[in-house]
C-alpha cells in the first residue's frame, strides 16, 4: 500500500486478503498508508486555509478550474457548455461557473454516468438517501481519499493537535457480526465500534478496549458516542476515560445540546470537534471551538455558493441553500450542486462565489430518522447507507417500525427483473443493524406515502398514509 493504487487495491480487496495484509500495513508510515505524495499534496492544499491568502486564493482557481475543464471537455451531461471549456482561464474560472446550471438531488440521481469525465474503472458508485428514502446516486473517484483525509487531519490538528497515525475509537455505520461488534485496523488506525450493537454488556466492552490501547480521539456519529458517554456516566468510569480522552470527533449527523453535554460530563478533558461535510464531497466546514453552531466552510476543498431561493447570493445575516462544487472530484464533477441543506451566512470574506463564509444553524436535508431495536437503543438509518451492486436497483425505501425490535423494510425495485435481488439487498440491511431488530422485508410498486404527502424514511406501523400498511406478515 505504497501509493494512492495501493491503497484502492487494499480497501477493494476480501477480508482474508485484508487480514493478512492489515498488521503489515500498520508497520508503515502513515503518511505513506493515507496516500503518500498525494496525502502529501493535499495537505499543503488544506493547509493554505486560512493562512498565504494570495497563494490560496490562486490555488483555489485553479482546482476549480481544473473540475470545469474536465467537466465541460469529458462529461455528457455537460456537452452542451463544451464552447466554454477554450475561454476558460483562472481570471474568468468563476464568471464561468455562474454560467453553469445548479443541479438538484434528483438530476444528480438520473443522469450519475453521464457525469462520468474519465474511465469507468476510475470511479466509485456512492450513494445517499436522507429522510425520504429516495438514494440518490454518483460517482466518485477512487483516488479520493488521501485528499479526503488530508482535510480532515488538517482541520483535528488545527483543532485538537490530533496527528495522522494517531489512533481513533470509530464508531459509524460499519458491518459487524452480532458475536463481534467491533475489530481492528492497522491501516487506518481504528479500533472500529459497532454503532448497533450498543448494549450495556458490549458498552462496557467498548471502554475496556478503548483503554486497553489508550486511545485518546472518538471519531463517529454524535448518537452513537452520545450513548457511549452515558454508559461511561452510568458505570462510574472504570477505566478513566475521563482523563484519557483528548478530544471527540463528530461527523454525519446534527448535534443537540443533551449530547453535548453527556459527552462534556463522561469526557471533561477532551475538545468536541463538530465536522459538516457531505457525502457528495460539495463541502467541508469545522465548527468554531468556542461557538456551537458556527462553522468556518473550507474554501480550499471546494466553491461554496449561499443561494436564496431565486439563485441570488444571500447577504450577512440571510438565510440561504449551500451550493457546492467539490475541488477533489475530477472524474465526475459535481457542479453546484444543491444539497438541500440550509445555513444562515454570519460572514463574507470576498466576492461571490469566490468568498469564503462563516455559517450558523445549518440544517441538513434529513431528518433524525431511527428505528428502535428490542432493548429500547435507536440506531439512525440514514447511517445506513449501502454502495453494493444489489442496492443499485432499489429505486426507492422505506422502514416501517411494527414494534420494538421488530421492522420491516420495503423495497421498490427499479424495475420488475431487479425484484430478484431484493432479500440480498434486505440481508445486508439486516447485517448492519445486527441482533438487536428482527427485520423482515416486503417487495412493492410503491412506498407508503404519509397523508401529508411528505415522503420519509421510516414510518410507524399505525401511522394514517394514502396507502394501506403493511401487514405484520
Amino acid at each position: 500500500m505504497l501509493t494512492t493504487l495501493g491503497q484502492q487495491i487494499y480497501l477493494r480487496s476480501g477480508p482474508v486478503v485484508k487480514s493478512i495484509a492489515d498488521p503489515l500495513a500498520g508497520l508503515m508510515p502513515p503518511s505513506i498508508r493515507f496516500g503518500g505524495s498525494s496525502y502529501d499534496r493535499w495537505s499543503r492544499i488544506a493547509a493554505m486555509h486560512p493562512s498565504h491568502e494570495q497563494e490560496a486564493a490562486a490555488k483555489r482557481a485553479e482546482l476549480l478550474m481544473e473540475v470545469l475543464c474536465s467537466a465541460l471537455l469529458g462529461s455528457d451531461f455537460y456537452k452542451p457548455y463544451r464552447h466554454l471549456a477554450p475561454r476558460i482561464t483562472q481570471q474568468s474560472t468563476y464568471e464561468t461557473l455562474k454560467g453553469l446550471p445548479i443541479i438538484s438531488r434528483d438530476e444528480l440521481s438520473q443522469h450519475p454516468e453521464r457525469m462520468i469525465a474519465t474511465k469507468l474503472a476510475d470511479v466509485d458508485l456512492a450513494s445517499t438517501s436522507g429522510s425520504s428514502g429516495k438514494p440518490v446516486r454518483f460517482y466518485l473517484p477512487k483516488s479520493r481519499r488521501s485528499a479526503e483525509w488530508a482535510f480532515m487531519v488538517t482541520a483535528w490538528n488545527q483543532a485538537c493537535g490530533y496527528a495522522l497515525g494517531d489512533w481513533r475509537a470509530l464508531m459509524r455505520g460499519l458491518e459487524f457480526k452480532d458475536s463481534k461488534p467491533w475489530c481492528v485496523s492497522n491501516a487506518f488506525s481504528e479500533l472500529r465500534l459497532s454503532p448497533f450493537h450498543m448494549n450495556p454488556e458490549n458498552l462496557l466492552l467498548f471502554q475496556s478496549l478503548i483503554a486497553a490501547r489508550s486511545i485518546r480521539y472518538l471519531h463517529g456519529y454524535p448518537s452513537a458516542i452520545d450513548t457511549l458517554a452515558r454508559s461511561v456516566i452510568a458505570a462510574r468510569d472504570p477505566h478513566k476515560l475521563s482523563a484519557l480522552i483528548k478530544a471527540v470527533l463528530l461527523i454525519s449527523q446534527p448535534v443537540t445540546q443533551d449530547q453535548r453535554h453527556a459527552i462534556a460530563e463522561a469526557f471533561p478533558s477532551a475538545r468536541i470537534v463538530v465536522q459538516y461535510g457531505l457525502t457528495e464531497r460539495t463541502a467541508f466546514a469545522l465548527e468554531r471551538m468556542d461557538e456551537p453552531g458556527v462553522y468556518d466552510v473550507n474554501p480550499m476543498y471546494s466553491t461554496v455558493e449561499i443561494l436564496d431561493d431565486n439563485d441570488r447570493p444571500v447577504a450577512v445575516g440571510q438565510r440561504g441553500r449551500i451550493i457546492g462544487t467539490s475541488h477533489i472530484n475530477n472524474a465526475a464533477p459535481i457542479i453546484r450542486y444543491d444539497s438541500g441543506d440550509t445555513a444562515t451566512v454570519i460572514s463574507i470574506d470576498g466576492e461571490w462565489p469566490s468568498c469564503h463564509y462563516v455559517l450558523a444553524d445549518i440544517q441538513p436535508r434529513r431528518e433524525d430518522s431511527s428505528v428502535v431495536g428490542r432493548d429500547g437503543r435507536r440506531a439512525h438509518v440514514v447511517a445506513l447507507n449501502l454502495h453494493s451492486t444489489e442496492f443499485s436497483k432499489v429505486a426507492e425505501y422505506q422502514f416501517v417500525q411494527m414494534a420494538p425490535g421488530v421492522v420491516k423494510l420495503l423495497l421498490v425495485p427499479v424495475e420488475r427483473s431487479a425484484a430478484a435481488v431484493m432479500p440480498t439487498v434486505a440481508k445486508q440491511f439486516a447485517s448492519k443493524l445486527g441482533n438487536a431488530f428482527q427485520l423482515s422485508f416486503e417487495v412493492r410498486d410503491e412506498v407508503i406515502l404519509p397523508k401529508s404527502g411528505k415522503r420519509r424514511l421510516v414510518i410507524d406501523k399505525d401511522e394514517p398514509g394514502r396507502r394501506d400498511m403493511p401487514g405484520n406478515t
